[in-house]
């Protein structure tokens, strides 16, 4: 019986077998093609363009910048990727005024098919318009974080002091002046050179220039001392002394690093070579210190009485 039933199943599938075969490809196309005839509905969020703004006027702030809208359309044009391409919602700013009002949004369908078959679900977008104005305003360098101890801050030089600024008049009347990108100076000991961005404030179109050099020089902290030094007659000729102690009062500044050792380092000397007799003499003295140590009074001459040694002949 099982042998039977075999026999005609096998005798039902290899009969007219290439008719059967176009007839269930047929089938399954009508069946595709039906099915993509079916109306259904798609939620789309699309960007909104604004355009037609007025030359002197710029957006401050919109409600909405992406609006949502239902399609209803065949499954074969939803499926379509250049639907998105296809429709363009859009806010005509040809008459817009100063201040915050409702626009209407409008749909740019470039797909017959889809006439009519867009609904947007809102309406309208509240825009708030103003009008564009000039400003310029001084650079203020926006310093972060504390330089290594034992170190300051000298100075900050800028390649340019001003910038320009084009943005919304509302928004320019409360800007004093324009800041910098951080700029970081923690546990810096050396100077600083960078180029860097401005920041820019809210509802502003430009600035320029749109960053700036700028030069931070770095030093020791520097220390005053009141000292007095001895003096060291030089190129005094034979038998003359002096026969009262020799020192000069100086006032220094001095970095901090040198203060350990900076009594050691300074030599004061008078140059004797100019003596043939005995008597006071104005003599110009020369202070060896390191460069870094800067000597605020100018000592420049000092009163030294001399004498000879008188032997017995």
């Amino acid at each position: 019986m099982i042998s039977s039933l075999l026999t005609k199943l096998k005798n039902f599938i290899t009969h007219n077998w290439l008719q059967k075969s176009i007839s269930v490809v047929v089938a399954v196309g009508i069946w595709y093609y039906v099915n993509s005839l079916e109306i259904t509905e798609q939620t789309l969020n699309l960007p909104i363009a604004f355009i037609n703004v007025p030359q002197d006027y710029m957006i401050v702030s919109s409600s909405e910048s992406i609006t949502e809208l239902s399609l209803n359309a065949r499954k074969n044009i939803l499926k379509n990727n250049s639907i998105l391409v296809e429709i363009k919602p859009f806010v005509d700013l040809t008459d817009a005024r100063i201040g915050e009002y409702e626009y209407k949004i409008s749909l740019n369908i470039t797909n017959p098919d889809l006439k009519n078959q867009v609904n947007l679900t809102k309406q309208y977008v509240t825009i708030k318009i103003d009008r564009i104005e000039n400003k310029t305003l001084p650079i203020k360098p926006k310093i972060i974080g504390q330089v290594s101890e034992g170190y300051v801050m000298e100075s900050i030089v800028l390649n340019t002091n001003n910038a320009a600024l084009t943005g919304a008049a509302e928004s320019l009347k409360d800007i004093v002046y324009i800041e910098t990108g951080p700029i970081d100076i923690t546990g810096v000991t050396n100077d600083i050179e960078s180029v860097v961005k401005l920041s820019t404030p809210q509802n502003i179109a430009s600035i320029l220039p749109s960053e700036v050099l700028v030069q931070i020089q770095i030093q020791e902290k520097r220390v005053t001392r009141e000292e007095v030094f001895p003096v060291k007659l030089i190129n005094l000729p034979p038998g003359y002394y002096s026969s009262q102690p020799l020192q000069v009062f100086l006032i220094l500044n001095i970095p901090g690093s040198l203060l350990p050792t900076y009594k050691e380092k300074i030599v004061v000397t008078a140059d004797c070579s100019g003596v043939s007799a005995e008597g006071s003499y104005n003599l110009p003295i020369v202070i060896d210190a390191p460069k870094a140590i800067q000597i605020v009074n100018k000592v420049k001459y000092l009163s030294i009485p001399l004498q000879f040694t008188h032997t017995n002949q």
